[in-house]
């Protein structure tokens, strides 16, 4: 199958980016989208020259026409001939306008008109103002190329230097260039005089710059970019005032994610090396089911169309290249009905003629069971929907145990436990394997594995009950007076471990159709949280590094293009996709989402804490 090339992702580029075609192609293909998103926002307000670039001179070309008006010292001799042969006769054609004179011909100025943007690049267009700096480079050029001007742009803390390229050297001298100083009276009072002197060509001329930054003289079209510090979300974004005139605009320009605006301000040119953090994949992603993350989000399994499944190694950070990945095909007969990924190993079950069997189970430890009757154990029909499985396993002296729990559609816990004696061959173990089936317990809204201990909450009729599981016993932990929806365990299961108090958790207590209700309980916070019906909430998470900060919920927007978190008293917004978010999970312990992109089959990891994508699957075939 094809692999799609740099090439062929500049080839498609949106129809409302052809304009700045010539541009955006000096950039690497994966940021000419977020840079013509920028473009797009800003290029109403900048708009268009309204005529050509040719002036008419004062000074005359020459001869041209013949004329009826026009001074007598370019009436022609003719004229003159019938003012000495017939003197009456030629006051009658002078009464008459009846006489021609010699027309002129106006010069054409060869010179275009030049269109001149000077940037700011003092301490406060440092950073971010900077990505709008490169937008209104593209768009200026462009402007002043389709009237047939002269672009022209320089720097304000370096006065009388205009350069004429606008290749990629150009942008990148842009951004490179960095002053710690204000632009000084002197610096402006040099620009203005260099721009006198080309006041017979000068026709649009742009100062970008900060707000307290004087205006120069010549300046017809001032834009003003400061930081958005007043927002009452932590997305980053610009505040961008344009004055053409009379007229004034206001944009509040959003920026792309962290990542891919660093990219552009350092390396804008340089196409990533594909094997970064990009891994490939021959078949498509199944939008059916979710993405799969272990507890600490070190492993990855994502489904696809062709009835296997593929486990890939996910990278500590965003500085490590991923591991090879291994493909799982499943059993042509038999239905997937439960999953779980425990590090690498990927362990499920499969249900077959009123048979379950265990699969991917170490030592051939478990072997195959009955179907429990439908009051104890419900399944999703034709295993449309994947129970979330949970595997334990203890190994002493005398044997080896192991424990598969699952929740079922109904909210049961159930499990089933195998042993057999330690030092028995393969055969002898299918053959004196013990098998138990347990109910645990109902109305089980949330499960926390922590080793051999597996913490799951009970919602009763006006408490939630909390439990911590193990080989010796199932114990209450404690109560807490809500009765819950659901639950979401943070990331410290060192707390439930010991039973001196809860550990962090956020208890869904409401769900109407505009809005949810949340409680959430962790280091001594005690607070609700009302979210919007629409939003999908992914897990519990605290900002790192942090002593003032909140424990949160993870979320993805309704849009389906953010990642947002819900502090006590402010929204964060974690990510920005430039596709839309499918099938979304996050790993219960180590702060990382996976999604599938719905559009191109692609599956992301990303990682929270670092804010950085730490894995990416492409589906290998051309997206059209």
């Amino acid at each position: 199958m094809p692999v799609v090339t740099q090439e062929q992702k500049i080839r498609v580029l949106p129809y409302a980016l052809e304009p700045w075609r010539e541009l955006l192609s000096l950039f690497s293909p994966d940021l000419i989208e977020p840079i013509g998103e920028l473009l797009l926002r800003l290029a109403p307000h900048v708009g268009k020259l309204r005529f050509a670039s040719q002036r008419v001179q004062k000074e005359h070309a020459g001869i041209g026409n013949i004329v009826r008006r026009g001074e007598f010292e370019r009436l022609l001799t003719t004229e003159w001939a019938f003012a000495d042969a017939e003197p009456d006769e030629f006051i009658r054609r002078v009464a008459n306008n009846e006489l021609l004179f010699l027309g002129p011909e106006p010069a054409i100025s060869l010179n275009s008109h030049l269109c001149i943007a000077l940037f700011d690049c003092g301490p406060m267009q440092l950073g971010e103002p900077r990505l709008a700096q490169v937008a209104l480079f593209i768009l200026l050029a462009r402007r002043a190329m389709d009237v047939g001007a002269d672009f022209r742009w320089g720097i304000l803390q370096q006065p009388a230097e205009l350069h004429k390229t606008t290749d990629a050297r150009s942008i990148k001298k842009l951004l490179d260039s960095k002053f710690l100083d204000f632009s000084s009276n002197q610096e402006l009072e040099q620009w203005s005089e260099e721009l006198s002197k080309n006041d017979s060509r000068l026709f649009d001329c742009w100062q970008i710059s900060a707000n307290l930054t004087p205006r120069i003289k010549q300046i017809n079209s001032l834009v003003t970019v400061e930081r958005n510090i007043f927002d009452d979300h932590d997305s980053v974004c610009l505040n961008v005032c344009m004055q053409h005139g009379q007229y004034r605009s206001e944009i509040k320009l959003n920026l792309p994610p962290e990542d891919i605006a660093i990219r552009i301000l350092r390396n804008p040119f340089s196409v990533p090396r594909p094997n970064d953090r990009i891994l490939y994949c021959s078949g498509k992603l199944s939008l059916q089911k979710k993405p799969i993350l272990d507890g600490k989000g070190h492993w990855l399994a994502v489904a696809q169309l062709d009835n296997k499944l593929a486990v890939y190694n996910v990278p500590q950070t965003v500085k490590v290249k991923p591991g090879k990945s291994r493909k799982l095909l499943f059993p042509e007969q038999g239905e997937p009905i439960a999953v779980g990924l425990f590090g690498k190993q990927f362990h499920y079950i499969t249900l077959r003629s009123g048979e379950l069997n265990f699969h991917g189970f170490q030592d051939g430890l478990f072997a195959n069971a009955s179907l429990p009757d439908a009051d104890l154990f419900k399944i999703s029909p034709g295993g449309k929907q994947w129970l979330s499985m949970y595997y334990v396993r203890r190994t002493n002296a005398v044997e080896t145990i192991g424990r598969v729990y699952v929740v079922d559609m109904k909210k049961n816990l159930v499990c089933w436990e195998f042993s057999t004696d330690k030092g028995q061959s393969h055969k002898e173990k299918e053959s004196r394997t013990r098998m138990v089936f347990k109910a645990i317990a109902k109305n089980v809204i949330g499960v926390l594995q922590f080793g051999e201990y597996l913490i799951y909450a009970v919602a009763n009729v006006r408490t939630t009950d909390f439990y911590r599981e193990s080989f010796q016993s199932s114990e209450l932990i404690g109560s807490f007076p809500v009765r819950g929806i659901r639950v979401l365990f943070g990331d410290d299961s060192l707390a439930w471990f010991h039973m001196s108090k809860f550990g962090p958790f956020a208890i869904q207590t409401e769900a109407s159709k505009k809005s949810d209700r949340w409680r959430i309980v962790a280091n001594g916070d005690d607070y609700e949280k009302e979210l919007p019906s629409s939003t999908e909430v992914l897990g519990m998470w605290m900002l790192p590094n942090d002593k003032q900060a909140s424990p949160g919920l993870v979320t993805a927007a309704s849009c389906r293009k953010k990642i947002l978190f819900f502090e006590k008293v402010k929204v964060l917004e974690l990510l920005t996709s430039q596709e839309h978010i499918g099938p979304v999970s996050m790993s219960s312990g180590g702060g990382r989402i996976a999604w599938i992109e719905p559009r191109t089959r692609d599956a992301k990891v990303y990682e929270l804490k670092e804010r950085g994508l730490l894995l990416k699957i492409m589906n290998n075939e051309v997206v059209q």
